[in-house]
């Protein structure tokens, strides 16, 4: 159902419903009501969404399991993006560059074998 659809997008992506309701520029209020299926998105209000989320309406309408992201998301991916997005500059400078470090670490261990 799309208000599900449209809820479970919402929280994987860290997004609350004031954010995306600036995106669509309506209400909180008014959005929320989308997600609990007391209201219907309009087309406009849908492309806006497939596009920020990068999905297609196939699968915003249950027509398609396929959410087109290009790779399996973990749920404690989203408490992290959560906490990083509270971050001052200096911290997501540091939390970029452990992520580097790491990700520099593994390519050298999986060339090397």
């Amino acid at each position: 159902m799309l208000y599900q659809r449209i809820k479970e997008l919402r929280i994987l992506s860290g997004k609350t419903q004031q954010e995306i309701s600036n995106l669509l520029s309506i209400t909180r209020s008014a959005y929320a009501l989308y997600e609990t299926n007391k209201r219907q998105l309009g087309y406009d209000a849908l492309l806006v969404l497939a596009n920020y989320y990068n999905v297609s309406l196939d699968y915003l309408f249950d027509r398609s399991p396929m959410m087109q992201l290009p790779q399996t998301y973990f749920v404690d991916e989203d408490e992290i993006i959560k906490k990083y997005r509270e971050l001052d500059d200096r911290g997501q400078e540091n939390i970029r560059n452990i992520v580097n470090m790491e990700y520099n670490r593994i390519m050298r261990i999986r060339k090397n074998g």
